[in-house]
């Protein structure tokens, strides 16, 4: 599978999980919110390794920060989104114990990436 197909993979669930009964997996809004952030980042990721395909396939570390810089320098009206999705998935990963960093609009967040990656 090449990276677009993967960030399509990763966009298309997220906006239907963010859709489906909450039974489904039976996790609490919290934590369905954050399992789609943090898809919806790697989604977004996934998409621009398919235009970077040399850092794509780079063993480099940094990867997430260079691509920071590359969205922003060559994608820039898609750099807020990006930047944006990046902190949120931060948040979502590795801060269980905090509440979100600002408000967030999942409704939104997968509209806006739906426009780009597809």
């Amino acid at each position: 599978m090449d990276f677009q197909t993967y960030a399509e993979r990763l966009n298309s669930f997220s906006f239907h999980f963010h859709n489906g009964d909450k039974k489904l997996f039976e996790i609490d809004d919290e934590v369905k919110e954050r399992i789609i952030l943090s898809r919806l980042y790697y989604a977004l990721l996934h998409h621009f390794f398919q235009q970077h395909k040399t850092l794509a396939n780079s063993t480099a570390s940094g990867k997430h920060e260079t691509m920071l810089r590359i969205v922003e320098n060559e994608h820039s009206p898609h750099f807020s989104l990006f930047e944006e999705l990046k902190k949120l998935r931060e948040w979502a990963d590795y801060r269980p114990m905090e509440k979100a960093p600002f408000s967030i609009n999942t409704g939104r967040l997968l509209h806006n990436a739906n426009r780009v990656i597809n």
